[in-house]
């Protein structure tokens, strides 16, 4: 996820805080009370309107209007036509209308009595099939790919070797979660200590009978360059990303203080110079690059299991995760481990699992890239089982790892004011760029706690107006669910 810009990134770090939470709590409450009332009205306007005005499935009344500039909504009843899915299909289109926002995508489909939930149409949707910019929702496809790809107990290795030249080799696949941290608590869930990786190599060092001169970091497991195509590299430092290597300290985080904190433009000089730091080898030079052939194991360490950074990428949204664990997905299905190699790797995984990719373009597996592309169709799908063992395997991992409205990850401080009812009902993946917010999980309606899988994409708004429109309409699905 990236903080929407410059000057919110910086508002939002200050404003993070259950005090502060409350005050937009408030702001958005005498907000969301005016969108009531406006749905209320629009409400009893359509109370007339015939089932089939509601259930309008041609392209056109899928489109965008073009005037007026408001989204055609459409309500397709998928749970026998009842009164109750109708009043929810109005509400949806309330909210949507009253908002004003014309850059929209959304799709809610319920499981209804089904436990794969895939046999019925959508109870509404707007603009499913259109592709817009996904941000950090991209990372329900990547949890996705990996878990069709990978098991769930996968760990990566990260390495050190004496190489022919008696220089030492620090060799990374893939984990970018090592901590710095010598005994206190790790900063990612079970992530495994370069203190121990380096006590095991002093260990077998010592009995060498020329000190090493050099420690070489070895990239080369990555391919391709180390930034993807539409990210900013201002976000370095603004703590969204680092560049993308297959060893790092922490994410790449120059200090492990806090989820968004300042990342560094170099972790593999960073990650080399902890190592060192840890062996105590006096004038060791670090350097980057291709080492001469390295033969000897002196010492190794692996990362937590794939489960458990598939938590901390999702409930946290991190940025340098997601891309890690699409490069293992890369990997599996012989793709090159590049940018390019996970992207393809995700897309191609979710589509042989009976999701459609139609319009899909990744130019990451984090949803950075402002070049992104997905449609709320591809990503709700994603989020719903389509058999038994997809649900066991795959789509109930995402779920129990999503941060839950009101109460975890980056949904702590989300769904105040009108929307409180909902904190607790609703588990969801966000996305916020410059100008987009998105939102696609799974409310449970206050009714029947039904759930509903939902994906709801804002383009080219306002974030704050962006944000309170996915909100709202999440909340509406918790609301007026069946």
């Amino acid at each position: 996820m990236r903080m929407p810009s410059r000057l919110f990134r910086s508002h939002l770090a200050r404003t993070s805080t259950p005090a502060i939470a409350s005050v937009r709590a408030s702001v958005c409450t005498s907000i969301c009370a005016a969108l009531t009332v406006t749905a209320m009205v629009v409400s009893s306007a359509t109370a007339g309107a015939s089932p089939a005005s509601l259930s309008a499935e041609s392209p056109a009344a899928e489109s965008l209007a073009v005037s007026g500039g408001v989204s055609n909504a459409i309500g397709i009843d998928g749970v026998g036509n009842s009164a109750c899915t109708q009043r929810m299909q109005k509400a949806l289109t309330s909210v949507l209308q009253a908002s004003g926002v014309n850059s929209f995508g959304g799709i809610v489909h319920s499981a209804g009595n089904s436990v794969v939930g895939n046999s019925a149409k959508p109870v509404w949707q707007s603009n499913a099939d259109r592709a817009l910019a996904p941000a950090s929702i991209t990372k329900l496809l990547t949890a996705s790919a990996a878990l069709h790809t990978l098991q769930p107990t996968k760990r990566q290795e990260t390495g050190v070797y004496l190489a022919i030249d008696g220089s030492l080799v620090l060799r990374g696949t893939g984990d970018v979660t090592l901590s710095r941290r010598a005994t206190a608590p790790t900063f990612y869930t079970n992530a495994a200590r370069i203190s121990d990786l380096a006590q095991q190599v002093s260990h077998k060092v010592k009995y060498l009978p020329i000190k090493p001169k050099r420690l070489i970091v070895d990239t080369s497991f990555y391919t391709g360059p180390d930034m993807a195509r539409g990210w900013d590299r201002w976000d370095i430092g603004g703590g969204s990303i680092a560049p993308i290597v297959p060893a790092m300290l922490d994410g790449g985080r120059i200090h492990d203080a806090g989820w968004y904190s300042p990342h560094t433009p170099t972790p593999s000089l960073q990650v080399g110079a902890t190592l060192a730091q840890y062996l105590g080898i006096d004038g060791l030079k670090i350097e980057v690059g291709k080492p001469p052939l390295a033969l000897l194991p002196l010492g190794k360490v692996h990362s937590a299991p794939l489960r458990d950074r598939l938590h901390d990428m999702l409930i946290h949204s991190d940025n340098v995760l997601a891309e890690s664990i699409g490069r293992e997905v890369a990997s599996e299905m012989g793709h090159p481990a590049s940018f390019r190699g996970a992207a393809d790797a995700v897309i191609a995984t979710v589509g042989s699992h009976n999701v459609p990719t139609r319009g899909a373009v990744l130019e990451d597996t984090s949803g950075l890239s402002s070049y992104d592309r997905l449609a709320p169709r591809t990503i709700e799908e994603t989020l719903r089982p389509h058999n038994f063992s997809e649900k066991r395997d795959v789509t109930d991992i995402i779920r129990d790892n999503l941060p839950v409205a009101g109460e975890s990850g980056t949904l702590r401080y989300r769904f105040g004011g009108e929307n409180a009812a909902a904190r607790g009902h609703i588990r969801a993946k966000t996305g916020s760029l410059n100008n987009v917010s998105t939102l696609a999980g799974i409310a449970y309606s206050a009714r029947s706690n039904t759930p509903y899988y939902f994906a709801f994409l804002v383009n080219d708004t306002v974030y704050w107006l962006a944000t309170m429109l996915v909100d709202n309409l999440a909340a509406t699905v918790y609301r007026t669910g069946c």
